[in-house]
C-alpha cells in the first residue's frame, strides 16, 4: 500500500480590477459621516456612484465623470422626497435596460427615481412609498417580476415593489412581510 498524498493547491487571489478610478467623495453628505455608505452600479455604458446623503455621479465606463455630482432629491419637486436623508441604493435593471435609485426621507417613506430610458442622465419616473417603520439599511434587488427590498425595520421585512407599473411610470403597489413572523411561523 503507498501512503495517502495530499495536494495542496495555490492560494487563489481574486483577479485584479480591469478598470480604476476616483469616485465622487462625501464632503458634506451627513457632515461628512463615516462610513460615507458608498455604493455603484454598472451597466453597459454607465457607471453611476452614489454617497450618503446623497450625491450621484454618473460615469462612463473609463471613468469619465458625465454628470454630477448631484442630490438625488433634485429629482424630487416636492413631498416627502425632497430632501437628502441616506442610505441610497443604486441598482441597474439589465432586463429593461434602466435605473433604480432611491434613498429613504429620514422617517418612514421610501423614495424611488426609475430611468425612463436607458440614459442615466434622461428622465426619471418618481415614486415614494409610505411604509410602517422606518426602513433602515435596506437594499435591492431587480428580478423579472418585481423590485425586491429587505429593510432592518422594528423587525426584519421583505417588500416587493410593481416592477411592471414601475417601468411605466403608472401608480404602484408593494406587498410587504414581516420576517421575524415568517420566520417564527415555520
Amino acid at each position: 500500500r503507498r501512503p495517502a498524498t495530499t495536494t495542496i493547491s495555490p492560494t487563489r487571489f481574486p483577479p485584479a480590477p480591469l478598470f480604476t478610478f476616483a469616485g465622487t467623495g462625501n464632503p458634506t453628505g451627513c457632515g461628512g459621516c463615516s462610513p460615507p455608505d458608498t455604493v455603484g452600479d454598472v451597466g453597459p455604458k454607465h457607471y453611476i456612484q452614489m454617497v450618503n446623503s446623497t450625491k450621484v455621479a454618473v460615469y462612463s465606463k473609463v471613468g469619465t465623470l458625465l454628470g454630477g455630482p448631484f442630490d438625488l432629491s433634485d429629482l424630487f419637486s416636492s413631498g416627502a422626497c425632497a430632501a437628502d436623508a441616506g442610505d441610497p441604493v443604486v441598482s441597474y435593471d439589465p432586463l429593461a435596460d434602466r435605473w433604480v435609485l432611491a434613498q429613504f426621507n429620514g422617517a418612514d417613506t421610501l423614495c424611488f427615481a426609475v430611468s425612463q430610458t436607458a440614459n442615466p442622465l434622461g428622465t426619471y419616473w418618481i415614486y415614494d412609498f409610505q411604509t410602517t417603520d422606518f426602513p433602515d439599511y435596506f437594499k435591492f434587488g431587480v428580478w423579472s417580476n418585481a423590485y425586491y427590498m429587505s429593510a432592518n425595520e422594528t423587525t426584519y421585512s421583505a417588500y416587493a415593489f410593481d416592477r411592471t407599473k414601475m417601468l411605466a411610470g403608472q401608480a404602484a403597489t408593494f406587498v410587504r412581510a414581516d420576517l421575524d413572523s415568517f420566520m417564527r411561523a415555520l
